[in-house]
C-alpha cells in the first residue's frame, strides 16, 4: 500500500477496528515495507491512545532501535553486535 492509499483507507479502518488498532495495523504494514519513520509515528499514536497495547509498544521499541542503527551506520559509526566485530576486523 502506498502512502496515499493508507491515508485513504484510515477512516474505514478506524470505523472497522477503532483508532488505536488502526494505528497499530498501519504501523505494521509500514514497518514491513521498511517505512520506519512513518511506522514509528503510527506505533507512537497507538501507544499514546492505549499504553497497555503491548504489541504496539514492542513494535515501537524495535522500529526506534532500527532507526537508531540506521542513523549510526549513516554517520559511519560501527554497528552493534556481530556486525561491529566484522567492521573492526575488516579495517585491520
Amino acid at each position: 500500500a502506498k502512502s496515499g492509499q493508507i491515508e485513504q483507507a484510515m477512516p474505514q479502518l478506524v470505523d472497522a477496528v477503532g483508532s488505536t488498532k488502526a494505528h497499530y495495523n498501519i504501523g505494521v504494514i509500514l514497518a514491513e515495507q521498511r517505512h520506519l519513520v512513518a511506522s514509528e509515528e503510527q506505533f507512537a499514536a497507538a501507544v499514546m491512545e492505549n499504553p497497555r497495547l503491548e504489541q504496539a509498544a514492542q513494535w515501537l521499541t524495535e522500529v526506534r532501535r532500527e532507526l537508531s542503527e540506521q542513523l549510526r551506520v549513516s554517520q559511519g559509526a560501527p554497528t552493534s553486535g556481530a556486525n561491529a566485530a566484522m567492521v573492526r576486523t575488516a579495517g585491520h
